[in-house]
């Protein structure tokens, strides 16, 4: 059965100097989440949106599969990149679908800014049998801030496949996408940027194999997530010919 979707949308501000460090947990049906945010030693923010979640929920990876709403950000209006930790394949009811079924933390990165105050807006969607698009927004003052928990949230983002020695090379068979591993190879997550429609990837002997099922466009970027026995790996690869 497909998830049903119930819009729940909260609108929450918060401010004042006690939430410099973080924001207080903003709560919606199956969860909750907060921003953590703390300045380097570069004057840049670095920050965190974290999502707890109620037992039998879930949240979404940046490609959430066969259904549901992948997590968004925004910083003075406009779109912050979120980095993501490797996801889980959820099975339920014949369906699939990317993401965590026990929290996550999203790390980010803001541009550099003499904005003392910093206004985010949150969008996520948290699922069990009914789906709750969820959001929040978020006034955070720079000053008094640790970055502790920052730090630990991007110490276990995936590695990044370094250009030269690339964790998969990707080729293609007619509407085959065939997809070589490094060692170690165990599971794989695609999210092509736009105008690309895959299955989800199945492992072979090589490493694994996708169907195209939709290419509007050639060469589109594909990202990817490569869980490996030595843990995980991000890179990226363009759409082969």
């Amino acid at each position: 059965m497909k998830e049903k979707l119930i819009f729940s949308f909260m609108m929450v501000a918060l401010a004042g100097p006690g939430f410099a460090a973080q924001s207080p947990w903003v709560e919606t049906d199956g969860g909750a989440m907060r921003v953590i945010v703390s300045d380097d030693a570069y004057n840049q923010s670095r920050g965190v949106l974290e999502i707890k979640l109620n037992p039998g929920w879930k949240t979404y990876w940046r490609e959430p599969g066969d259904g549901g709403i992948p997590p968004s950000l925004t910083s003075q209006g406009k779109a912050v990149e979120l980095l993501f930790p490797a996801p889980e394949r959820i099975t339920e009811n014949g369906l699939a679908f990317n993401g965590y079924h026990f929290g996550v933390g999203f790390p980010f990165l803001l541009p550099e800014t003499a904005e003392k105050t910093l206004n985010l807006t949150a969008f996520v969607g948290i699922c069990s049998e009914v789906c709750v698009p969820f959001q929040a927004e978020f006034v955070l003052d720079r000053d008094q801030l640790d970055g502790s928990f920052v730090a630990s949230a991007f110490s276990r983002l995936p590695k990044q496949a370094a250009p030269e020695n690339s964790a998969l090379l990707a080729s293609r068979f007619n509407n085959q996408l065939q997809l070589k591993a490094s060692a170690g190879g165990t599971e794989l997550f695609l999210a092509p940027e736009k105008g690309v429609y895959l299955e989800h990837p199945k492992a072979n002997e090589t490493g694994f194999i996708a169907s195209i099922l939709k290419e509007k466009a050639p060469g589109v970027r594909i990202n990817y997530t490569l869980k490996t026995t030595d843990g995980a790996i991000s890179g990226f690869f363009n759409m082969p010919h």
